[in-house]
């Protein structure tokens, strides 16, 4: 079997390491899979990290912090996230107060969509309990 020499790590591998693609000379990814793998991990990583920047000001290690002491779960309904997304969990979301853009913790998306329902306001929200604790 035909061999290849990956660009990232310099070993060669057995062709059907790397992944086809029809635009390169040989018609294979210059990457073997495994590379390949982990730098779009890495890619994902700093993406993340530049979108929790840019609108909450936070970092991913910020994220983890409020994570752990969550304990992985909703600052609201204490339960975990279950929304899946490609197969896997999706991330708790960023809660905000979107007038001083503080954030308040890390919610599940059915509770945040819930707040964002009622606009994020309190007397809304108030009015909910009452109707809920009527029997």
């Amino acid at each position: 079997m035909r061999s290849k020499t990956c660009s990232i790590c310099k070993i060669s591998k057995k062709i059907n390491l790397f992944h086809k693609d029809k635009t390169t000379v040989h018609g294979r990814d210059y990457r073997c899979i495994e590379c390949r793998k982990l730098q779009r991990t890495k890619h994902n990583v700093k993406f993340r990290n530049n979108i929790l920047k840019f609108r909450y000001n936070i970092t991913v290690d910020d994220y983890n912090k409020l994570f752990k002491k969550q304990k992985g779960l909703c600052r609201i309904c204490r339960e975990s996230e279950t929304l899946k997304y490609k197969d896997n969990i999706t991330n708790l979301s960023v809660d905000h107060c979107h007038k001083t853009g503080k954030v308040r913790g890390l919610l599940c998306r059915k509770c945040n969509k819930a707040i964002g329902l009622f606009k994020e306001n309190v007397h809304y929200l108030k009015r909910v309990i009452k109707y809920l604790e009527v029997k």
